[in-house]
């Protein structure tokens, strides 16, 4: 077969009508012709292969570069690479050619957008997070689906340490559970923005483009990542890098917003005050951050004692744990700071094993001790703190535990209490000083924080038990989030993590 034959065989669609229109149609497309170069959707189509007519898209694109087809075969008619008007009828029937990968691109873009944003911002910049909440007007006037691609390749960029993390926690399960928990929780956060598009339609007939955005973003970012229900699993939420700027950088961000939200020609302008907006969190972050260290006579004690999968390894790590703190007692130290969860499971035993300690506060009430436990509650358990100080033992309970390896929403037998409406700050006092906690899983998220501000604690604790996360960035992103608190209230944090 020669080469003229074989390329007449595989020819586009655009090429299945030959000769090309007369010089008296130059410059149109009759809506014949327009029907053949797609040849979808059952119209005609003159390919010999079935394959082809099916999917022509496999047949290659004119050339970009020249304008024109190859030339045709002898007998075929006249090639339209001769003249510039048959050049503009090429060039005008081949826009339908490929719309099933430009519409793949059109969606690409956010979804891209939205990963880079994430992969680049958690866990060490995250004051360039923002940026994510900034681009959606922008990306939601390229069609409805922007700003949930946007979020969705977001989310899928900051989670992924979920995948190893879960395998580690629920071994039988493999990587099949840890990629259903990474791709299903960042499909849900992504979910709200699917109305994007008809909320900020509607409010912008009663407040105006600007404010409609602002509205519209903030209302769908804190049912995405805030407020619960999914306010309990709504880790890496964009607005963490806002906050580490206080109340300045919440209003930047939304200033961002606003001018994206103008159309097209703002958005550029909008996309750059994010960015501007981004940086200047991360050196004001940076800078408030110094100002704000722990206490000199404060402790936080991380340990290595890894997975304490039995009654009796909970013992040994509070027994050694117990002549560490005393130790650090003797040396003076004001408080102690133990990671979640080391002492094991808050019982009669329990308590004199850290009988010692009591005592000593009794003799010394300027020191006290935070003990990472958890107690007895109904038919399972609360995860907590005990505080130690003044010679008694006061129980601190959170309120969301990790839901699924913690929080099983099945069965309340052996399960943590998840609380997230609890009237109990979490909050105590060290002698004049409020003291506010956020127990680990606690400091990934939006919720317990915001209810904590209202107390305006003048400490943040900051213990966890990262052990099943070793090897995946999921222990920076708490810590970077905690920090992020920490400056938001202006105030230091101590932190005690057990790997």
């Amino acid at each position: 077969m020669s080469l003229s034959s074989a390329y007449f065989f595989f020819r586009s669609p655009v090429e299945s009508v030959w000769p090309p229109p007369s010089e008296t149609n130059v410059g149109t497309v009759r809506k014949s012709d327009t029907n053949r170069v797609r040849g979808r959707g059952g119209r005609e189509c003159r390919f010999k292969s079935p394959v082809l007519c099916r999917w022509p898209w496999l047949v290659p694109a004119p050339s970009p570069i020249l304008g024109c087809f190859p030339k045709t075969p002898a007998g075929a008619g006249s090639s339209p690479c001769g003249g510039s008007e048959n050049t503009r009828i090429a060039i005008s029937a081949s826009v339908g050619l490929y719309p099933d990968m430009k519409q793949a691109i059109h969606l690409l873009t956010p979804f891209l957008i939205g990963a880079a944003i994430g992969w680049l911002s958690w866990p060490h910049a995250i004051w360039l997070a923002p940026a994510a909440l900034v681009a959606i007007p922008s990306v939601a006037f390229r069609g409805w689906a922007g700003p949930f691609l946007l979020m969705l390749g977001y989310h899928l960029a900051t989670t992924w340490g979920l995948i190893h993390g879960t395998a580690v926690f629920f071994p039988s399960a493999g990587l099949l559970l840890g990629l259903a928990f990474w791709t299903g929780s960042s499909l849900i956060f992504a979910l709200p923005y699917f109305f994007y598009s008809p909320i900020f339609r509607k409010s912008r007939s009663l407040i105006g483009a600007p404010c409609a955005g602002v509205v519209t973003t903030a209302l769908l970012s804190a049912i995405s990542t805030i407020l619960p229900p999914l306010g309990i699993i709504g880790w890496t939420s964009p607005w963490l890098g806002a906050i580490s700027e206080g109340w300045t950088g919440v209003m930047l961000v939304l200033l961002g917003i606003a001018l994206a939200a103008l159309g097209r020609k703002a958005a550029l302008a909008g996309l750059v005050i994010g960015v501007g907006t981004a940086a200047a969190l991360g050196a004001g972050s940076l800078v408030l951050a110094a100002r704000h260290p722990a206490p000199a006579s404060w402790v936080g004690v991380n340990t290595r004692l890894g997975h304490l999968d039995s009654p009796l390894s909970y013992v040994e790590a509070s027994m050694r744990l117990e002549r560490s703190t005393m130790a650090l007692l003797h040396k003076g130290v004001h408080i102690v700071l133990l990671p979640e969860t080391v002492a094991g499971l808050w019982l009669v035993g329990t308590e004199d094993i850290w009988r010692p300690v009591v005592h000593w506060t009794a003799d010394h009430p300027c020191q006290t001790v935070f003990v990472g436990t958890f107690v007895p509650h109904g038919r399972g358990y609360v995860d907590a703190l005990v505080q130690i100080h003044d010679g008694r033992t006061r129980v601190l309970p959170d309120t969301i535990p990790v839901p699924f390896s913690m929080w099983h929403p099945w069965t309340p037998v052996g399960s943590f209490r998840m609380a997230p409406f609890s009237q109990r700050p979490e909050m105590t006092r060290v002698g004049s000083l409020r003291v506010g906690y956020l127990i680990c899983y606690e400091q990934l998220l939006m919720w317990p924080a915001l209810n904590l501000a209202l107390h305006r604690p003048q400490v943040l604790l900051a213990p966890a038990n990262d052990w099943w996360a070793r090897g995946t960035d999921i222990p920076a992103i708490q810590r970077a989030s905690a920090k992020a608190w920490g400056t938001f209230l202006g105030v230091p944090v101590l932190f005690a993590v057990n790997q």
